[in-house]
């Protein structure tokens, strides 16, 4: 939990830290400690994954975007209860991270055509998000690992026995976004340009080059410097000669009186400036269209999560000649980086600034790596594949839904099935996958069997019982989901749901009531994941876009989690008795 919270080490890190624990403590066999990976649950996420992906690739999810468009119009209520209506629907049955992706740049035209902020539409339909996997079994990974933990101790949970439950939430959910969650929600990026929002004014620059310079007749590329040993401090974002504007991958040959606009660390643009081959432009006014033209585009682009450029830096993957784009600055967590950028190791929810060519950026739009903001087309769908798509996942859950079939069989025959009618391409199926995912569920599952072998949960039970009056289930339910909402914020869902799910079942034995109200509790809590923008992957893609801060979450979140824990409190143990 330490390093879950502190973040010293990647997750992965600590997920595989763990398992080497539970085995070279000798807490658990071989067998029991790589268990994880064989529980149904990790190949009921799989095969989720990758018939999520397969419905996304076919277009589906773009004919729903497009008909949000059309039935949204121009009023800001409307066009909020239909993106959270939509987003959460989705996502009862579909991964929620591209349910939320597609929703971005339709958003960002309906924001446009309301005249409202982004700001008011995307924590909504973050949250939509969440709630909508509250709704089924198959809603969340989250909901998938405990109903497998349940099911190892005897206990089954239908795939749609949650629903009426969970449409509660997700109805409260509306209602309260829509009476009260609007007026907390900030303000915020509207019309505001992208240069002025990276606030690179103190990083670009104009310079013109004087007659007589030794510039004039040089070559140039994105790398700006007569010494070529020089360190690349300093680089050209394009060159402007009279009408036209030429970017650094056209090779331009300088003559005198081209404007040369450069972007760098401040120190290196002040050294550039006592050139005597260059003149500093004071008059230079800086906007986007100063960055772009009818052949160069400046765009924003979230990294996606299954992007391959994570982890690594833009100077290790040699981004500006691989891609032939800039990135001019980076947003991370709302902090915005603009010296030394090729050199950040890059995470999921950053924003990049990237300048390019509209050829190369129309194709780096087309890849997986990058969620892009601007109104861009959507991708052409596999439209003859989307009926098969859809009649592959409807005729799987049906027969889940009946019983014919359990999860894990059912989610394996949908991803064949997926496959065989070309709905998904083997590459795609292997980029569907999060790794990520898969690597901590299999970690983690294994402490949940350790804290029961060992007898940790049932002591963690017993010291809780004694701080609550007259031990009430009711109020070991509310302990219980308190604490998987304040787990969730800090470590994963899945740490949580692993970490919880084996003292709902101590504390159940020693209070001699049924399991299953306590082990829905912790299962549903595990997911109100609204007080940080960094304890659910669809809060860290909205985070940048959305421009936010840290605090603006638990403003938003806090009273719809006491609203939500209350119902749980209450309505659970209505639903399941004790």
């Amino acid at each position: 939990m330490v390093l879950f919270f502190t973040g010293w080490v990647e997750m992965e890190i600590t997920a595989l830290l763990i398992l080497l624990f539970l085995l070279l403590g000798g807490i658990l066999t071989p067998a029991e400690a790589f268990s994880g990976f064989s529980n149904p649950a990790v190949i009921v996420v799989a095969g989720l994954l990758v018939m999520s992906a397969a419905i996304e690739r076919t277009g589906a999810l773009q004919i729903v975007a497009r008909r949000i468009l059309r039935f949204s119009r121009h009023s800001p209520g409307r066009i909020t209860v239909t993106l959270m209506l939509s987003t959460g629907c989705l996502s009862m049955f579909l991964n929620n991270t591209p349910t939320v992706a597609i929703q971005l740049p339709i958003s960002i035209a309906l924001a446009e055509k309301a005249r409202m902020s982004l700001s008011k539409l995307l924590i909504p339909i973050s949250f939509s998000a969440i709630l909508g996997g509250t709704c089924t079994m198959i809603g969340t990974s989250t909901n998938v690992l405990v109903g497998s933990l349940a099911a190892s101790h005897g206990i089954t949970i239908g795939l749609f026995e949650i629903t009426p439950m969970g449409l509660i939430y997700f109805t409260a959910g509306i209602c309260f976004m829509l009476l009260a969650g609007r007026r907390l929600t900030p303000d915020r990026r509207a019309g505001e340009e992208l240069a002025e929002l990276y606030q690179l004014r103190e990083y670009i620059a104009e310079f013109e080059v004087r007659p007589g310079s030794a510039w004039i007749g040089r070559e140039m590329s994105f790398h700006l410097s007569l010494d070529e040993d020089e360190p690349d401090g300093v680089s050209l974002v394009e060159v402007i000669r009279g009408e036209d504007k030429l970017f650094p991958t056209e090779r331009p040959v300088l003559r005198s009186g081209d404007l040369l606009l450069v972007h760098g660390q401040v120190e290196q643009l002040l050294k550039l400036r006592e050139d005597p081959g260059l003149r500093i432009r004071h008059d230079f006014n800086l906007d986007d269209q100063s960055l772009q033209n009818d052949n160069i585009l400046l765009v924003e682009g979230v990294l996606s999560p299954s992007s391959k450029l994570l982890g690594q830096t833009l100077q290790e993957l040699d981004f500006r000649n691989s891609t032939g784009a800039v990135a001019l600055a980076l947003r991370r967590h709302g902090k915005i980086l603009r010296e030394k950028v090729g050199k950040v190791r890059l995470a999921f929810g950053d924003s990049l600034l990237l300048q390019g060519e509209r050829s190369r950026i129309e194709k780096l739009m087309q890849s997986a790596d990058f969620l892009f903001l601007e109104k861009v087309k959507l991708p052409p769908a596999r439209q003859r594949k989307i009926l098969a798509a859809i009649g592959i996942f409807l005729s799987v859950l049906l027969l889940m839904a009946a019983g014919l079939l359990d999860l894990s069989t059912g989610v394996v025959l949908g991803a064949t099935l997926m496959l065989l009618t070309g709905c998904i391409s083997i590459k795609e199926l292997y980029e569907s996958l999060s790794f990520k995912v898969i690597l901590l569920m299999g970690c983690t599952i294994p402490l949940g069997l350790a804290m029961e072998k060992t007898g940790a949960a049932d002591l963690l039970i017993r010291e809780l019982l004694r701080l609550i009056p007259g031990q009430s289930p009711q109020l070991v339910l509310l302990a219980l989901a308190a604490a998987a909402v304040l787990l969730t914020e800090v470590i994963s869902n899945t740490a949580t749901a692993v970490l919880l799910v084996p003292i709902a079942f101590a504390a159940a034995t020693r209070l001699n009531v049924d399991p299953k109200p306590l082990v829905l509790a912790v299962m549903f809590s595990a997911s109100f994941s609204f007080l940080t923008p960094i304890g659910y992957q669809t809060n860290t893609l909205i985070y940048g876009p959305g421009g936010y801060r840290f605090s603006d979450y638990a403003r938003v979140g806090a009273p719809l989690t006491l609203i939500l824990l209350g119902l749980t409190t209450v309505l659970i143990p209505w639903f399941w008795p004790f």
